[in-house]
């Protein structure tokens, strides 16, 4: 047997990984009052759509604080994962699309209040601005248990037309 080499890694591992927290935690962690505003999404919320039906969308802080994780119509063949995070001193997100293309999309910074305005700055398994894909996003923050979503749909070129979402957030039984 040759368990020397996975022995040599894991004592690497355990004598290098609470060095690595420990430099982690003395960095300063950016934040951004978007994302902050995000993170308190964090739970089930359900909305009744035209387009879709019942709607369900579910919201979790992930990667160390540091990444929202949206995901509408968990469980669904149209399942779709939204991750919000920073880049620099910019909240971003990349949209995995039920349409199998990735649009990125970065928060403008004259966004009205109670509102995050995302527009797309490109993306994967698509041309933007030709194929279909999702465009814009603009997120409304009614208050502590309603949030509202905006999504634009650009095909050739031109918005084609816009998914609303009004969420309520679901109470614990």
């Amino acid at each position: 047997m040759k368990l020397a080499p996975v022995v040599a890694l894991a004592v690497v591992f355990a004598i290098a990984l609470p060095g690595v927290a420990q430099e982690k935690d003395k960095k300063e962690k950016k934040t951004h009052p978007g994302l902050e505003r995000l993170k308190k999404l964090t739970g089930t919320w359900s909305a009744e759509t035209k387009e879709m039906g019942a709607t369900i969308v579910t919201y979790r802080v992930i990667s160390g604080d540091s990444t929202v994780m949206e995901t509408i119509m968990p469980g669904t063949d149209h399942e779709m994962v939204t991750m919000y995070h920073i880049d620099g001193d910019d909240l971003v997100l990349t949209h995995y699309c039920a349409l199998g293309n990735q649009p990125r999309m970065k928060a403008q910074k004259d966004s009205k209040e109670g509102t995050l305005d995302f527009r797309c700055t490109g993306g994967s398994n698509m041309k933007c601005p030709t194929d279909m894909h999702m465009h814009a996003l603009v997120l409304t923050f009614v208050d502590a248990d309603h949030i509202n979503h905006e999504w634009s749909l650009m095909k050739d070129g031109k918005v084609d037309h816009a998914v609303k979402f009004e969420l309520a957030r679901k109470k614990k039984e």
